[in-house]
């Protein structure tokens, strides 16, 4: 299942040092892991960018638990870049 209310962008800086910015709506947010816990459902969600010619990339996971709730901050893999988050997740319990 997606995750489709996010918010903001992340800035990645390439290891030539030119930056780009990567609006929320093109992370394309996945549901990728579901665990049962004590207060219901973990969902860990990714959404990746990569350069056009594949010289960097950048991967932005959040976890929802309990539902409804994000747990900790985002964590950013990111590969020859860094990354910066200005994101906001909307996590909606249905």
């Amino acid at each position: 299942m997606p995750l489709n209310d996010v918010q903001g962008s992340i800035t990645v800086t390439d290891n030539n040092g030119n930056q780009h910015t990567i609006n929320a709506e093109d992370l394309d947010f996945q549901e990728v892991e579901r665990h049962e816990r004590e207060m219901g459902p973990e969902v860990i969600y990714t959404g990746e960018v990569q350069a056009e010619d594949s010289s960097w990339s950048a991967t932005v996971q959040v976890t929802e638990y309990p539902l409804g709730q994000q747990e900790g901050d985002e964590d950013i893999e990111t590969d020859n870049c860094t990354a910066q988050s200005n994101l906001t997740f909307n996590f909606q319990v249905e």
